[in-house]
């Protein structure tokens, strides 16, 4: 099968958007820190190719694995494999907004502004509620969530670029654009993924949109909900978040 011409859309966007992410070690050893405050038990809601959970994993939590599109988890359990077989996270094709599962958990993440790309209030008040319920009293809870710009946004459709080497005989060309309405503090993306392998090229597009929070947005849903103790973090090594950190997250606990 080859990249460019046979896979299909959501499958080629599992196999190559990972290409476009940062080395994720330094991520994963702050949700090692921060979950382990509250225990072993942790659930990824929105695991992708499985790069997280796989890492926690590894470092001897107890993962269950959530994501929605089946092409991503096909990716993360090549990743698991990696693992011995009873150290894997364990996989459920789901989300957010209704999976149901049997266990409780130490500790949940929805990482990669997942809750921001919901399609809508109900929604993300649903995922929160899904969050709630499925933690144990006193466990905790973040969210990866992007502010609302401090800067006009650019509105032109610019290069991506690619953080990790790319499969034999193909080349890859990502671009982005941006365009946001402040009123609504919603973002509009425009994807541009070309792959070209043995003379052929594939050029495929998708939009989506990440609704953004003001920190007084997202403390007030997390709190209807039932969410106590909220805090936030702007970056991976635990800084406390200002206007302009390079990361945003938001921790929250389920009270005793």
């Amino acid at each position: 099968m080859s990249w460019g011409s046979d896979l299909p859309l959501y499958a080629l966007q599992a196999r190559l958007l990972e290409l476009y992410r940062a080395d994720r070690a330094e991520e994963i050893g702050f949700w090692a820190w921060l979950a382990g405050d509250y225990g072993l038990r942790v659930v990824d809601w929105a695991a992708g190719a499985g790069e997280i959970a796989c890492g926690l994993a590894a470092r001897g939590f107890q993962v269950t694995g959530v994501e929605r599109r089946p092409e991503w988890l096909a990716l993360a359990e090549e990743r698991a494999e990696a693992l011995p077989p009873e150290a894997r996270p364990r996989w459920v094709e789901g989300e957010v907004t209704a999976t149901r599962l049997r266990d409780r958990f130490d500790f949940a993440l929805l990482t990669d502004d997942a809750f921001g790309r919901l399609p809508d209030a109900e929604a993300r008040r649903q995922a929160l509620r899904t969050i709630f319920l499925h933690l144990r009293p006193g466990g905790g809870m973040a969210l990866v969530l992007t502010p609302p710009p401090l800067l006009p946004v650019d509105e032109g459709l610019h290069p991506v670029p690619r953080l990790r080497p790319l499969p034999d005989g193909v080349q890859v060309e990502r671009f982005r654009r941006y365009r946001y309405e402040e009123d609504i503090r919603r973002l509009f993306v425009e994807e541009v993924l070309e792959v070209r392998e043995g003379g052929h090229t594939r050029r495929v597009q998708w939009r989506y949109e990440v609704q953004l929070f003001t920190p007084d947005a997202i403390f007030r849903l997390l709190r209807i909900v039932g969410f106590t103790a909220i805090g936030l973090f702007g970056g991976w090594d635990g800084r406390p978040w200002r206007p302009g950190s390079p990361a945003w997250i938001v921790r929250a606990e389920r009270p005793l």
